[in-house]
C-alpha cells in the first residue's frame, strides 16, 4: 500500500498553519496605542494624541477654527462659519466620532482603538 500523504503535503500543512497563526495574531492583537485626533484642512493632515492636552488652531478659507483636546476628548470650540454645526456636535470621544466645518473646510475625527460597541446595524 502506498503512502497517501507525501512529504510535500506535510510541508504545505505546516506553512498553512503558520500563516493562519500569523494572521490571527495580527487581527486579534490588542492595540495599546492611544486614539489619535485627526485634523484635516486645506493645509494638510495633522494627528494629535488624545492624551495630551492642547489647543489647535486650523486656518481655513473663512478664518481660524479652534480645536480643544483635553480630558481624553476633542471638540471644536470656535469657528468662523455661519451655522456653527461643528460646535453643536460636542465632545468627540470614541473611535469614529467626527465633526466638520464644511464652510471652513476643516474636519476633526477620532481614529485608533477598535471598540466593540453595538449600534443599530448590529441587530
Amino acid at each position: 500500500m502506498t503512502n497517501i500523504i507525501k512529504p510535500f503535503d506535510y510541508a504545505l500543512i505546516v506553512v498553512v498553519c503558520v500563516a493562519i497563526a500569523i494572521i490571527s495574531f495580527r487581527v486579534y492583537a490588542v492595540d495599546n496605542r492611544p486614539p489619535m485626533v485627526s485634523v484635516k484642512s486645506e493645509s494638510g493632515l495633522s494627528l494629535y494624541t488624545i492624551e495630551t492636552e492642547r489647543h489647535v488652531e486650523v486656518d481655513g478659507p473663512l478664518g481660524i477654527t479652534h480645536i480643544e483636546i483635553a480630558d481624553g476628548k476633542a471638540r471644536v470650540v470656535s469657528s468662523p462659519c455661519r451655522d456653527k454645526l461643528c460646535l453643536l456636535k460636542g465632545d468627540l470621544v470614541k473611535n469614529g466620532d467626527w465633526t466638520a466645518c464644511m464652510p471652513n473646510k476643516v474636519y476633526v475625527g477620532i481614529q485608533g482603538k477598535k471598540e466593540e460597541e453595538l449600534d443599530g446595524l448590529s441587530y
